[in-house]
């Protein structure tokens, strides 16, 4: 996103051993949220505007989590990149704009609740699902992947 004129900065949200299951995470979704909240906080006294929220597989649940649970959030937006079904529940409350782009070959968790997730949603006019060519990691795709948000961005 850089090349389309967008800052990033990642956030490494906890991890658990390799091999866990995703349900086992739900137990790190408030720290997940003290992580988020951090990042958000230091960036504002760096005077950066904090508006768009980006997060892939996993981490688009405890971003679904956060965006759900806190009205006070800064982020205008929110692109989920192979969101699974651990987002579901937590969609019914996200208000932003939301792109939800998955890939053709994308894992069986994503591609099984394409309609749980947009049914989920149906509230938000400013959801919008999406799929294009590539698996889970977008492997030798990003850049359709990234030009893809930047287009849904402008």
């Amino acid at each position: 996103l850089i090349n389309e004129g967008y800052n990033t900065l990642a956030i490494q949200l906890p991890v658990l051993a390799n091999g866990i299951e995703g349900s086992e995470y739900r137990g790190l979704f408030n720290d997940s949220d003290k992580r988020i909240n951090a990042t958000v906080a230091y960036l504002q006294s760096q005077g950066k505007v904090v508006d768009l929220l980006v997060a892939h597989s996993l981490g688009t649940s405890m971003a679904t989590h956060y965006l759900s649970g806190n009205s006070k959030h800064p982020f205008k937006r929110f692109v989920a990149v192979g969101m699974n079904g651990g987002s579901t529940a937590y969609l019914k409350k996200v208000n932003i704009p939301v792109l939800d782009v998955y890939g053709t070959e994308d894992i069986k968790p994503v591609l099984t609740t394409v309609n749980d997730r947009k049914n989920a949603s149906k509230h938000n006019t400013n959801y919008t699902q999406t799929q294009i060519e590539g698996d889970h990691f977008f492997t030798n795709n990003d850049e359709l992947l990234s030009k893809t948000v930047a287009n849904w961005l402008k």
